[in-house]
């Protein structure tokens, strides 16, 4: 395993897996006092040492769920489509403004080439390095919005109005983030490409 797999996999899926883990145990706070008071936990430190791969592997849940609702039930044309259009390119820069091909669909002209081709051959020249901090950002930050997004119906549920106030002004947040980095990353690419003249 290399270190650059190393740093994605602790920024992106085991940070959003404690943020998660927290967040939800913030909505839950009541429930989740009353069963730490009536349970008796003896081994406090195997429960700190599983809490690692379990936020690992939560963090992998919220991202699937992203996939799952952002990649596969919108598809690429119907994605594209949106972004051509006039009249609800709004409706796309809001479902897929903070994400990496979403900012593609509008920033990347075909003439530009094929995006993945030309992240491979920056790859394959040593040059995205510093493109892929803001990727790794991205996708954390994506998570993030994934998070609050969840933390929100459950605030919903649990009719916790002032939590939601602040789950709705964290999403925000979170949302402007993920466009940030996903825009800084595109952009990245575009003045790699024009470096090395692809």
């Amino acid at each position: 395993m290399n270190d650059k797999l190393t740093y994605r996999d602790l920024i992106v899926y085991t940070f959003n897996g404690l943020i998660g883990l927290v967040l939800i145990s913030l909505v839950f706070r009541e429930d989740l006092k009353r069963f730490l008071f009536a349970e008796d936990i003896h081994n406090e430190g195997l429960l700190l040492f599983l809490s690692i791969p379990i936020c690992y592997i939560i963090g992998h849940v919220i991202l699937s769920i992203d996939n799952l609702i952002f990649m596969n039930l919108f598809s690429k044309k119907f994605r594209q489509k949106l972004s051509k259009s006039k009249k609800f390119k709004w409706i796309h820069i809001l479902i897929f403004g903070d994400r990496i091909v979403g900012v593609r669909d509008i920033k990347w002209a075909k003439t530009d080439g094929d995006f993945n081709e030309i992240c491979v051959k920056i790859r394959n020249a040593g040059k995205i390095e510093h493109a892929d901090r803001y990727y790794v950002l991205s996708d954390s930050f994506k998570g993030l919005v994934i998070i609050e997004l969840i933390i929100i119906l459950l605030t919903i549920y649990k009719l916790d109005w002032y939590y939601l106030v602040i789950s709705i002004f964290l999403l925000l947040i979170f949302y402007l983030r993920a466009k940030k980095y996903s825009n800084e990353y595109v952009n990245e690419i575009k003045r790699q490409k024009k470096e090395l003249n692809l």
